[in-house]
């Protein structure tokens, strides 16, 4: 189609206007169209990251906030679980009770000294005393 010999300078100038013409009412427009939607997806990626932004920031001072409620109700709960184990150990631990607790082992019978023979009739005399 392109022959030296049969294309004119005027035939190449309708094809170049034409191809212009479909740039203008074609190309042109459709172009425009995506920058504006382009624009407009851009803007609305900012406004979402500005959501997430502010989003996590909330999430970041509530879970700032529940740790120091945990953060002060382990500590409170520290001390008073150490100052009823003192006081439950200071009163287990008093001298008073422990010598009570050793007087009553030693008034009671000890048992591993006592030997039982199986077969053997019991005479009174090696019946054990009772204390």
């Amino acid at each position: 189609m392109m022959n030296k010999n049969t294309v004119v300078k005027a035939q190449m100038a309708e094809w170049l206007f034409s191809a212009i013409y479909l740039l203008e009412q074609c190309s042109l427009p459709l172009m425009s169209n995506a920058r504006v939607q382009l624009e407009n997806l851009n803007e609305e990626k900012i406004e979402d990251q500005k959501s997430i932004i502010k989003l996590q920031s909330d999430l970041i001072s509530q879970k700032n906030e529940e740790l120091g409620l945990v953060s002060k109700t382990v500590e409170t709960e520290l001390k008073t679980y150490s100052s009823a184990l003192q006081q439950s150990c200071s009163t287990a631990l008093s001298p008073k009770n422990i010598a009570a607790a050793v007087q009553k082992v030693a008034r009671e019978d000890d048992r591993s000294k006592e030997i039982l023979v199986f077969g053997v009739a019991e005479e009174k005399e090696n019946a054990p005393l009772l204390k």
